[in-house]
């Protein structure tokens, strides 16, 4: 074998890694990037969605701005990574894929069927993912 895929790689997150020194750390960043994303499309979905489940003007505007702020207020009890009650996994996890999995299922009752799919699926592969590479 290659003496330099065995040598100690200190890569910019503090791990010592003896192989491709690089790919896990970059790995890790591209999942924590695509997570703050995948999030913040919840709320926006979540405010696109809640503006369209009714007609009537005023529960449009209040939908559009209670559903986010209702995920924001139970993200940051129990997800926020300095919350003093933040779950444990596994219960994290099915916490978030549960705030995924209604907001997905907003945006496809609202007519977003396809945005609806992306969403669910980029959400659910990113979650999955996030034990597997930390």
């Amino acid at each position: 074998m290659n003496n330099v895929l065995l040598t100690r790689h200190k890569c910019s997150c503090g791990r010592v890694l003896l192989k491709k020194p690089y790919f896990r750390c970059n790995m890790k960043a591209f999942n924590d990037i695509l997570a703050f994303i995948v999030e913040i499309v919840m709320l926006v979905a979540l405010c696109i969605s809640g503006y369209q489940l009714t007609t009537r003007p005023f529960l449009q505007y209040t939908m559009a701005i209670v559903l986010p702020a209702l995920v924001i207020v139970l993200w940051a009890i129990w997800a926020a990574p300095k919350s003093k009650r933040r779950l444990r996994f596994p219960w994290l996890s099915v916490f978030k894929i549960t705030l995924f999995l209604i907001t997905a299922l907003l945006l496809f009752v609202t007519g977003h069927r396809a945005a609806a799919i992306v969403f669910g699926a980029v959400a659910y592969f990113n979650e999955i993912n996030t034990p597997i590479i930390k």
